[in-house]
């Protein structure tokens, strides 16, 4: 295990080469951290001859390293960063996250765009199905929601399904959302998130521990998403598949000591069968967003009579949605889009999902299986 000592802010010269080294795409983190333990300074190693290098990597590492600094314009690259809105932190500066220095071999530096918040608060991670369901968004979006309201930082990693859906919930109501990508900063994946991508910039923050440009890749999903629980003091997951990444995530967060809160599901559906699994396997149940802040907080938030509670539906006034959806639906199962057809005005999917599943929450109707519901 390495064990990063943090010191004082790094000067802007140190960040000059500490962006030579992080943009090296063939060096891993512990090769980074070795190569600057072998210096008394970034600069120095860059001016370091291949034959110091060569006690930490091999011939072939050392020429892909000599190669890439060839071609390496250090000023002008960092200048370059500088002006795309684009700043770093090493693992040795004191700005870095300090829950994230504290887990085993944290990531040598990160690239980030946007601000880091203001003042420290409690972060929760919010991760699950990337095809979720109207029930997994509606839950998604109130918790988030709910735990933005109460100064709570959410973060995920800003892909389709829960993880974009929770980070626009907590932005939707001013709260501060960060973003960790598996691709380079600069890089917006998938294409589809360039709304939240350009929302968590200008409100938010997104965070990248690999090179600039590096495009998305398979591989890198496992070391972005050991970034979003190290940076948690919690994990809420939100729909699962059996066999499901999500998992390899809420694995990742328990070796780094983060509890795992599960929003149970109905044991016929696949995007619970993984969330059911956990809860067999001791994780903590979620039940309510209030007494979620609570354990995590110490404090109680009275929420708004939106929040969602899991197990108890708080009485609420049904809206003229609501009773035209009691009018629509029958004992026999109906899709969300076929309702949208029947509807006599224009309603957007987000709308009618909210009601549908507040219906759900208070006992009105049933959701038989993703996307498709009826009278009870």
């Amino acid at each position: 295990m390495i064990v990063y000592v943090r010191g004082n802010i790094m000067k802007e010269q140190e960040q000059i080469y500490a962006c030579w080294l992080m943009n090296c795409p063939s060096l891993s983190d512990r090769q980074k951290m070795k190569l600057y333990q072998t210096c008394e300074s970034l600069e120095e190693l860059y001016f370091s001859s291949t034959k110091l290098w060569r006690t930490v990597l091999s011939e072939k590492g050392t020429q892909a390293l000599s190669k890439y600094t060839e071609c390496w314009k250090p000023e002008e690259e960092y200048a370059g960063m500088v002006n795309r809105g684009i700043a770093l932190v090493t693992a040795f500066d004191k700005n870095y996250p300090n829950k994230l220095a504290d887990i085993p071999d944290p990531p040598f530096g990160l690239f980030t765009k946007g601000k880091w918040r203001a003042k420290e608060s409690p972060t929760v991670a919010i991760i699950g199905a990337r095809d979720c369901s109207p029930y997994g968004e509606h839950i998604a979006r109130e918790v988030a929601g709910g735990l933005a309201k109460a100064g709570i930082t959410v973060v995920s990693g800003m892909a389709r399904g829960i993880d974009g859906i929770a980070q626009r919930a907590a932005l939707d109501v001013y709260g501060f959302s960060v973003g960790v990508l598996g691709s380079g900063v600069d890089v917006c994946y998938p294409v589809q998130n360039r709304d939240l991508y350009d929302q968590l910039t200008d409100k938010g923050m997104l965070i990248s521990s690999f090179p600039l440009g590096y495009p998305a890749k398979p591989l890198n999903f496992p070391i972005r998403n050991r970034i979003v629980s190290g940076l948690a003091d919690a994990v809420i997951v939100i729909e699962a598949r059996k066999k499901s990444g999500t998992l390899i995530t809420v694995d990742m967060a328990l070796e780094q000591g983060r509890e795992v809160y599960v929003v149970p599901g109905r044991i016929t559906d696949e995007l619970s069968k993984g969330c059911n699994a956990l809860l067999c396997q001791g994780a903590n149940v979620f039940t309510s967003t209030e007494e979620f802040i609570k354990e995590i907080t110490g404090e109680r938030h009275t929420l708004d009579t939106s929040s969602f509670t899991v197990m108890t539906g708080s009485a609420t006034e049904e809206s003229d949605v609501a009773h035209k959806l009691l009018e629509l639906l029958n004992y026999e199962p109906k899709s969300i889009y076929e309702i949208m057809n029947e509807w006599d005005k224009k309603i957007s999917l987000s709308q009618l999902s909210s009601n549908l599943m507040m219906l759900c929450a208070t006992g009105k109707i049933r959701q038989i299986s993703p996307g498709q519901f009826c009278l009870l």
